[in-house]
């Protein structure tokens, strides 16, 4: 069960998993996902390339490189998993007659792996320890150490730059590409692709310091200075991410934040705290008003322009109509409300609407709203159907499409009648 959770957490499973979820929306998606499986594929055959070659360098160089332990688990570590993942299922599925037979599969296969890959290990590391052919030494060091040029390590410094920017920009571009991409994907599609991309930047941050293995004389150097390197990178991925992209207008709040009311307050506080700037805007709350819901037994439709503050009833209005929401919004309309079936039904019409989770109408403040006019600078093409609890608050930051924004309060209480209206306050620009 360990080998099977390690290898379903692994870079390479989760890029596996990605394509086996179906979440390719177009042909350039899936042409998209289809490389950054292959990237996913890259990360763990590149790194264990990386220490093979690591191995015959250690072994042909005359005592001059050291680190022969963590070159050698680099170059075992995903043949093992992958030996070990398979010998583990294949033991499970000879034992699938009932769940508690499968379970004993599964613990007989795990500790035949083990045996295994000590046995393997060990035949691995005599035969690391026999020494080479003279002829071969003599051809590594001719080839390596007789190049001073290319040992000095301002001309190293200078090839490890020249890599690192070049993974760098790469995986940053492959990253700006999938959050784009994945704006409308389902929960974790994402992060497939992120995982698929640290994967195999990990690997090229590797590659990146590897010049440095026949200088410095350990294969630890270039293993502890790509490490240093990818984390660098991941802290500048993050700052990235949480600090110059909401600035930047990039931002875009993914469909599937909305379905974690906790976790969309927590991103967007610490998203809000991050623009630059914020402390300049002064703004207050003009006064609020409020609209009252057309009754349940009624037919009418109550139309609400929030920016004019005016309202109109109209009798029998088909909501569902894509033409009649565009000649509403064409007049100015923000919201129309109309009862359906057993619900109250709410379109806001091609205007910027977002859920405000666990928080009070009385708690909310202007610098709140500030945050959300940076995050959402753009207003959605068609309108949008907003859903009406009836035991939680029903709060919604909004923009209309002149630019206007505040705050929106739909009351939808069932044991109260009185109680089914919406309330709103604009914000007013001090500046």
């Amino acid at each position: 069960m360990v080998v099977w959770y390690v290898w379903s957490y692994t870079p390479l499973g989760w890029a596996i998993t990605g394509g086996l979820r179906d979440s390719f929306l177009s042909p350039f998606e899936q042409l998209f996902n289809m490389l950054l499986v292959i990237v996913g594929f890259a990360g763990p055959v590149g790194i264990t390339v990386l220490g093979w070659l690591a191995l015959r360098d250690i072994r042909l160089s005359p005592r001059r490189i050291r680190g022969m332990v963590p070159a050698l688990c680099e170059a075992m570590l995903f043949p093992i998993l992958v030996v070990n993942g398979w010998f583990v299922w294949l033991c499970s599925i000879l034992t699938h007659k009932s769940f508690e037979e499968r379970q004993v599969g599964v613990k007989i296969g795990v500790a035949l792996s083990l045996l295994i890959d000590g046995l393997v290990l060990r035949w691995v590391w005599v035969r690391l320890q026999q020494q080479p052919k003279p002829e071969a030494v003599g051809a590594w060091v001719r080839a390596r150490l007789n190049v001073p040029a290319q040992r000095s390590l301002a001309y190293l410094a200078g090839r490890v730059a020249q890599r690192t920017g070049l993974v760098a920009v790469a995986s940053l571009l492959l990253f700006e590409t999938s959050e784009q991409m994945s704006l409308h994907w389902r929960e974790s599609s994402g992060e497939l692709l992120h995982m698929a991309i640290l994967s195999t930047t990990f690997a090229g941050m590797l590659w990146a310091a590897w010049p440095l293995r026949s200088r410095l004389g350990s294969f630890l150097w270039p293993a502890g200075v790509g490490i240093g390197l990818f984390v660098i990178y991941y802290i500048a991925t993050y700052n990235y991410a949480m600090h110059v992209r909401p600035n930047l207008g990039l931002y875009r709040e993914s469909d599937w934040v909305s379905q974690h009311p906790g976790f969309q307050r927590t991103f967007r506080k610490k998203l809000a705290a991050n623009l630059w700037g914020q402390e300049k805007w002064s703004a207050t709350f003009d006064p609020a008003l409020s609209v009252a819901f057309p009754l349940a037994e009624s037919q009418d439709v109550i139309l609400v322009d929030l920016d004019q503050s005016r309202t109109e009833v109209q009798p029998k209005l088909i909501m569902g109509d894509i033409s009649v929401q565009k000649q509403l919004a064409h007049e100015g309309w923000d919201l129309v409300a109309q009862w359906k079936g057993n619900g109250l039904g709410l379109m806001a019409l091609r205007m910027h609407v977002v859920y405000v989770p666990k928080i009070s109408w009385e708690d909310v403040r202007t610098q709140d709203i500030f945050g959300y006019r940076k995050l959402e600078n753009k207003l959605p093409a068609e309108s949008t159907p907003l859903r009406l609890a009836t035991k939680v608050s029903n709060l919604f930051y909004f923009r209309t499409r002149t630019g206007a924004m505040g705050l929106m309060h739909a009351m939808n209480s069932l044991s109260d009648p009185n109680e089914k209206h919406l309330r709103y306050k604009l914000v007013h620009d001090n500046e």
